[in-house]
């Protein structure tokens, strides 16, 4: 007999949970690469206790979440029949067999390592796809740039020795070089378009510095290097609010006219 029945209704003693920064990434990455929120849609995350994700109107909303991934084939079907956007997260090994036969459901390749942990405690690290309708024309994209992302926070967690710091865009420190090469990207930054520091001046005040330095670019090559790269930086924007754990850093006014001037300078390059 199918597991299936009219009145199935999944057990979310079944359900696991990312970190909650694992999350934000995505949605942050998710929200910029299509205009959600630019576009009026709403972010929902309906697989938690309590809720009943077949009760909701999805009008004007989109989700991004974790659904149990044992039903996960089932939930599609019924947001495909309720007429909900989503993008979910999905297994690795069985991305294709899940979303083969969905009604616009389009395999997202991302295969970033994703650590788990169920409602009994147990932690599981797991190879990790996305399945969502957000790409109708497609029934395979790829997202490599997501899993660089989505892996520079894991190895955060993973490591208690330094705090996790959130820069201003325009600002690169040596993990985030690596974060970029790790994601795919190719770019170069001119000679005079980016001065070394050791540390921010926020840093500074709180007796910080940046691990191995940092490049702070001209608003020039922040804008060729925002270009080339997609939009991707971007979504520091958007989840930061949701790195519980983030000291967020800005820019002091020495270090925005230090910029101006560099931009000056290299006008005519």
């Amino acid at each position: 007999m199918s597991r299936r029945k009219k009145d199935y209704k999944y057990d979310l003693s079944d359900a696991a949970y990312a970190i909650p920064e694992v999350l934000g990434i995505v949605t942050g990455y998710i929200d910029e690469r299509y205009g959600l929120s630019a576009s009026g849609l709403e972010i929902i995350a309906p697989f938690s206790p309590g809720e009943d994700y077949r009760s909701i109107d999805y009008n004007s909303k989109v989700i991004i979440d974790i659904a149990p991934f044992s039903v996960l084939r089932y939930v599609l079907q019924d947001l495909t029949k309720l007429g909900a956007k989503y993008f979910l997260f999905a297994q690795a090994m069985t991305t294709l067999q899940v979303a083969n036969g969905i009604e616009g459901a389009c395999a997202v390749i991302c295969g970033a390592n994703v650590t788990y942990y169920t409602k009994d405690g147990t932690v599981k690290k797991m190879k990790t796809n996305f399945i969502t309708n957000l790409e109708p024309e497609n029934m395979l994209v790829t997202m490599p740039e997501l899993r660089g992302f989505i892996e520079y926070i894991e190895d955060q967690k993973r490591s208690n020795k330094r705090p996790f710091y959130v820069y201003p865009k325009g600002v690169f420190t040596a993990a985030a070089l690596d974060k970029w090469v790790r994601a795919g990207m190719e770019f170069s930054i001119p000679r005079g378009k980016a001065i070394f520091k050791r540390a921010l001046d926020g840093q500074k005040e709180i007796g910080k510095e940046a691990f191995g330095g940092c490049l702070m670019l001209s608003n020039s090559a922040w804008q060729g290097f925002n270009r080339a790269s997609k939009k991707v930086y971007d979504y520091f924007d958007v989840p930061k609010n949701k790195l519980l754990s983030a000291k967020v850093f800005e820019l002091s006014d020495e270090e925005k006219a230090m910029i101006k001037k560099m931009d000056a300078d290299t006008a005519d390059d």
